[in-house]
């Protein structure tokens, strides 16, 4: 590896750590801190990099769009059933399978292809487009 992929390895590093940084920041931080240093440290002959930035955008994008659809669900059909009922702790059950989802989605995938980018000699992207017109 040569000093230049050295250097867009380690921005690509950063870049999935980035998610893990924005998730606890605020809602959708996941998207917007990748964003921003995307675009501030971005040149035109970074390919792989832009790939990675995008690739990340949209998938945590659609992925936060999703979990929050999901989570607004929930939240409303169990507001609408406990005027009705009194709530009990198997109620609550799918959103401990949220849970998971988003721990899975915004902390330890991000993580997992951060070190897999450190390890491996090539670097592929790990996110595909969740869209198929992304492409």
């Amino acid at each position: 590896i040569n000093f230049s992929e050295s250097i867009i390895r380690r921005k690509i590093i950063t870049l999935h750590l980035c998610v893990l940084l924005g998730t606890f920041l605020c809602p959708f931080g996941n998207s917007l801190l990748p964003f921003l240093y995307w675009k501030s440290s971005s040149r035109r002959e970074d390919k792989n990099f832009a790939l990675h930035a995008k690739n990340i955008l949209l998938f945590q994008l659609v992925a936060s769009i999703l979990i929050y659809a999901g989570m607004f669900v929930f939240w409303y059909r169990k507001v609408i059933e406990f005027t009705t009922r009194e709530a009990t702790d198997a109620d609550f059950v799918p959103l401990v399978y949220f849970l998971i989802i988003i721990l899975a989605v915004y902390i330890v995938y991000p993580f997992v292809n951060a070190l897999l980018i450190k390890l491996k000699k090539n670097v592929n992207t790990l996110y595909y487009p969740p869209l198929w017109f992304s492409r």
